[in-house]
């Protein structure tokens, strides 16, 4: 059974969130970098999503395809929405059960890196 205080911790792990796990991906790879932000990406990190995007207005160990960078510079630079994050809090001093408290966590802005390479992208003619 999971102590309180460790219950307490995940919880709190979770509000701030801050995962230094990353069960989907796996740790970063020496070799295949960008089939490792690919996956990041697509989990909606918003710091790989601007890496890979760079990476392929660059061609930077995959090919130069504008389009793709566009697209996930466009994902990386726009806002998240606000959301709804609910964490159980165990009984306090007598009380003989504990809850579930809800908390509105605030949507962060876009990536200022990913905008503004962006918008120099998109001034530049396509071929």
């Amino acid at each position: 059974m999971m102590g309180r205080g460790v219950a307490v911790l995940l919880g709190l792990m979770m509000l701030a969130g801050c995962s230094t796990l990353d069960l989907a991906c796996g740790p970063r790879p020496s070799e295949g970098l960008p089939a490792w932000e690919h996956c990041r990406a697509e989990g909606g990190d918003k710091e790989a999503q601007y890496d890979l995007g760079r990476r392929y207005w660059e061609g930077d160990d995959v090919p130069h395809d504008r389009e793709k960078a566009i697209t996930w510079l466009a994902k990386s630079a726009a806002a998240v929405k606000s959301s709804r994050s609910y964490v159980y809090v165990p009984p306090v001093g007598n009380q003989k059960y504990g809850g579930v408290q809800g908390f509105d966590m605030p949507g962060e802005p876009g990536n200022a890196k990913a905008m503004l390479l962006l918008k120099r992208i998109l001034e530049i003619p396509a071929d």
